[in-house]
């Protein structure tokens, strides 16, 4: 079974020469992208809360991803473009904190060597042909530091299972897209200690 966002994000802009990539994610913060450095590094506000886009301009995948090496998503399906706001079973967004933050665990993240690390695989699908498809996909809505994510406020973000899709592995390969998140300012003092983690 697969998972589908309520709602309808189609792809836009305008047409160019070069074919798209077959797949592709990126971070934003308040809506802006936050572009990938060579390595994969992505430069983002401390405390601040982002979200994960993802895109398949090609073929439907089901996007599986990992944060800080923690299963937040299975399934997804993207076709064309999805955002992801908050994990699949909790409806808190993901916000970025500096590594030493309570809210990373009882180290603050400081041993986890994945700290940071965003991993999203991408598993074509194509859609079942006794089945229409139910929907695309939409969320409702200093020095670089070590950061890692934590859980923000509340999220509205809705997921509905579906079956309207199947793997098809012989479409493409499965892919795997590897951003790492980096502090770009001072963080904030947090007043509430305690916060919730993934």
């Amino acid at each position: 079974m697969w998972l589908l966002l309520i709602g309808l994000v189609g792809l836009t802009g305008a047409r160019t020469a070069t074919l798209p990539q077959p797949v592709a994610m990126i971070v934003l913060q308040e809506g802006i992208p936050r572009p990938a450095d060579a390595q994969g590094h992505v430069p983002v506000q401390v405390n601040t809360p982002y979200e994960l886009e993802f895109r398949c301009p090609l073929y439907a995948s089901a996007v599986d991803v990992k944060i800080d090496e923690l299963q937040v998503m299975r399934g997804l399906v993207c076709q064309g473009r999805v955002r992801l706001q908050r994990p699949q079973h909790l409806a808190k967004s993901f916000v970025v904190l500096p590594a030493g933050d309570p809210g990373l665990g009882l180290d603050g993240g400081r041993s986890n060597p994945n700290l940071g690390l965003i991993e999203a695989t991408f598993r074509p699908l194509r859609p079942r042909l006794e089945s229409p498809v139910l929907s695309t996909a939409q969320s409702n809505q200093g020095s670089r530091r070590v950061v890692g994510t934590g859980l923000g406020p509340d999220s509205g973000q809705q997921f509905r299972p579906t079956t309207a899709w199947i793997p098809a592995p012989g479409l493409a390969p499965v892919r795997t897209v590897r951003l790492r998140l980096r502090g770009i300012r001072e963080p904030l003092v947090i007043e509430d200690p305690v916060l919730p983690q993934l």
